[in-house]
């Protein structure tokens, strides 16, 4: 947030002293000299070579600026972001497989890839072809040590990516910082989650919201909220 507001006051100041570039130019158009007052030409024109090279060694460093540290920092944010997003998409595709594993069912790169969509997971997950409740009830009846394990492993690695990206930007959007946060402790919470009756119910809420976009005070989201944050950093 600090690296933000200095290149605001950079910005301010390149257009307040813009003005004495052109006033304390030699070359100032006729039409400007015979309407501005002479006061501003006359009695600063033995200070005119100094403001000049004060403005001039100011948008030097401007550009200097822009150039050594806001540019390639945007760029850097640029890589960093697709990165996230990567991470974010591999963990998606092992959680589902996992999910499919632990519910007792083949499946094939072209299954995890349709239920990568959050509508189409929801759509799926709520379908009940066995008589037992549904195939999410499957996978939490086959939820066991081993794929917990697995899990939470996947669980933290998408952690430390987003703590990452908290701690090496600025992040000047308190509501983007805040979910981020949340999402961090609430996946060190879960990682330490067991397997029993209980935890299982646990596991299915916090995979549910994550995976199907569903937020306990507003329902369901059109935007995966994690993908969201991760592009307005």
């Amino acid at each position: 947030m600090r690296k933000k507001h200095v290149e605001n006051c950079l910005a301010v100041s390149a257009i307040i002293v813009t003005p004495f570039v052109f006033f304390c130019s030699s070359d100032r158009p006729e039409a400007v000299v015979g309407t501005v007052p002479n006061w501003l030409f006359a009695d600063s024109l033995h200070y005119r070579d100094a403001i000049l090279n004060i403005v001039s060694g100011y948008v030097v460093s401007v550009i200097f600026y822009f150039l050594v540290v806001s540019l390639p920092d945007h760029l850097k944010k640029k890589i960093h972001q697709k990165h996230a997003l990567k991470v974010y998409r591999s963990f998606k595709i092992d959680i589902i497989g996992l999910i499919f594993s632990a519910s007792g069912k083949c499946y094939g790169t072209e299954e995890i890839e349709e239920l990568m969509e959050p509508s189409r997971f929801r759509e799926y997950f709520k379908e009940d072809e066995t008589g037992s409740g549904g195939r999410w009830y499957d996978f939490l009846n086959g939820l066991d040590d081993y794929h917990r394990g697995r899990i939470a492993t996947e669980l933290e690695i998408l952690r430390e990516e987003l703590q990452f990206l908290v701690s090496h930007h600025d992040i000047d959007d308190s509501e983007i910082y805040t979910h981020l946060k949340q999402v961090s402790v609430a996946i060190h919470a879960m990682s330490k989650t067991g397997v029993s009756y209980d935890e299982q119910k646990q596991w299915g809420r916090f995979l549910w919201a994550l995976f199907s976009t569903f937020d306990w005070s507003s329902g369901y989201q059109d935007e995966d909220p994690i993908v969201r944050s991760i592009l307005r950093i």
